[in-house]
């Protein structure tokens, strides 16, 4: 990392900090900076507007987009990385050309979900062949996945769901949980009835923002899945056999996986904000990867997006086991582990670096 600053530094305490802290390194690199207001119906009930922002810097006919924030609670590491980068480029660290969308869904990182305002996933949202519909699998465990009421003292959802894993195994499980449901509108991965204004904002203006590149690598910033502080860059549904060597070489083998594989890290997903883009940009070598960095096991993860949806739906926000789901979940997304921080912060900075200078 750089002198300007330690990697605590870069960690924002809300999405507002977040913001504020990405508009002014963005004017201090000289960039070319847009916002672009979220949930105008919304903002009303908001301090200050909800955006996403976005910092275009630097020239070339390649270009390097780093996105954050898509799950919003999830866009506490993906600012730290983004404040990073400018601080690199400004010294001189990073080539070509770089844009950087900021807060892809700033509602659900103001709110500390990781859906937005209507609760969808917007990983999930991004579908040019209609909505609707759930795996069966999902119906079958809807009411474990989302009972209409309050967690209880006593919830032993550990035990259920380690039974329901034996009995059905994980990757069925994560493909039927996970990939997508178009059906239970207040349930978990709900992918929506209609593309959500953030997707809306991306179909308007990514044509302009890519422009005239010739290349196009897009990392897109995750955390809550994998090993603690392990990388897995996942290849969406469209990278070809060449892009995935590509990747291997750039990155290491062990690092890449598929999402359509499902043996792995990763299973496949609908709705898929990288295989959208890449079907608008199937002109150009679009390459698309989720950088994903791990924190807490599969089920600590899920039973905290469990809890927080409950209390999102049917508890008093005023309420300390309401703020208390918040927490857990920020630090089921953003560990305050501080060497997580830093190994993960400087990690995500050099993968920025390497496929840069590769592309």
């Amino acid at each position: 990392m750089s002198n300007k600053g330690s990697s605590a530094s870069y960690y924002p305490e809300d999405y507002q900090a977040a913001r504020a802290s990405f508009i002014a390194a963005a004017a201090s690199t000289g960039a070319l900076h847009q916002s672009f207001v979220v949930n105008d119906s919304c903002n009303h009930i908001e301090e200050q507007p909800l955006t996403i922002d976005v910092a275009e810097l630097g020239q070339g006919n390649d270009l390097v987009v780093v996105s954050s924030g898509l799950h919003g609670v999830e866009g506490y590491f993906g600012s730290a990385v983004q404040l990073a980068l400018l601080d690199r480029f400004e010294t001189g660290n990073l080539p070509g050309r770089l844009l950087l969308i900021h807060a892809v869904n700033p509602w659900g990182f103001h709110h500390s979900r990781r859906v937005n305002e209507n609760n969808i996933d917007l990983n999930r949202n991004f579908r040019s062949d209609g909505f609707g519909g759930a795996p069966e699998g999902y119906r079958h465990l809807n009411g474990f996945l989302n009972p209409q009421r309050l967690p209880s003292a006593i919830e032993l959802f550990g035990a259920r769901a380690v039974a329901k894993i034996i009995r059905h195994g994980m990757s069925s499980l994560k493909e039927s949980v996970a990939s997508g449901q178009y059906e239970f509108a207040q349930g978990l991965f709900y992918g929506g009835a209609e593309l959500s204004q953030s997707a809306l904002l991306m179909a308007a203006n990514m044509q302009r923002w890519v422009g005239n590149a010739r290349k196009v690598l897009h990392i897109d910033l995750h955390t809550g899945l994998g090993r603690y502080g392990q990388l897995r860059l996942l290849c969406g549904n469209k990278e070809s056999a060449a892009s995935r060597d590509w990747y291997e070489q750039t990155f290491s083998h062990e690092t890449v996986e598929s999402l359509t594989a499902n043996s792995g890290t990763a299973y496949p997903v609908n709705g898929q904000f990288g295989d959208w883009l890449q079907s608008q940009f199937s002109g150009i070598d679009y390459r698309f990867i989720g950088a994903e960095y791990g924190t807490y096991s599969v089920l600590k993860v899920l039973d905290a997006l469990r809890a927080e949806n409950r209390y999102h739906f049917y508890g008093n926000p005023q309420s300390n086991d309401y703020v208390n789901s918040k927490r857990t979940l920020i630090e089921c997304f953003c560990p305050a582990d501080v060497e997580w921080r830093r190994q993960v912060l400087s990690n995500a900075v050099s993968v920025v670096e390497k496929g840069a200078r590769a592309l």
